[in-house]
């Protein structure tokens, strides 16, 4: 199995409850313990301005500010750190609003374990 740095601080954003805490169970069973959730894109926003964010699991479908928006805005607060994309539908990973946005890529619901594992064992590129 690969190696995770399990020191990293992660950030779940999902509008839907039953999503966001079931990715956060994956995550504290891999091991990971600094887990903070966002239930929009704004919520999203205002975490990472007060905190030290190291990886951000976004959802894409959400209302009022979807997951390209919210991720292009943070990025544009200076946030180096890797985005990834939660979503049930397939999204070309050249699509404009993807590479636009800044998302590093994409982690498909329902979650299989071993993509949450390889993503974030990656290097960002």
């Amino acid at each position: 199995m690969v190696a995770l740095n399990t020191d990293l601080n992660i950030l779940i954003v999902d509008d839907n409850e039953i999503n966001l805490f079931m990715m956060r169970d994956i995550l504290e069973s891999l091991g990971f313990t600094q887990l903070e959730t966002a239930f929009s894109g704004f919520e999203a926003l205002e975490a990472v301005k007060r905190q030290a964010i190291d990886l951000i699991l976004m959802d894409i479908s959400m209302p009022e500010m979807d997951g390209y928006e919210a991720t292009a805005q943070i990025r544009k607060l200076g946030f180096a750190g890797k985005i990834f994309a939660l979503t049930a539908t397939q999204i070309c990973a050249t699509s404009i609003r993807y590479l636009e946005s800044g998302l590093d890529g994409i982690l498909l619901k329902p979650i299989d374990l071993d993509a949450v594992i390889k993503a974030l064992s990656a290097e960002r590129t």
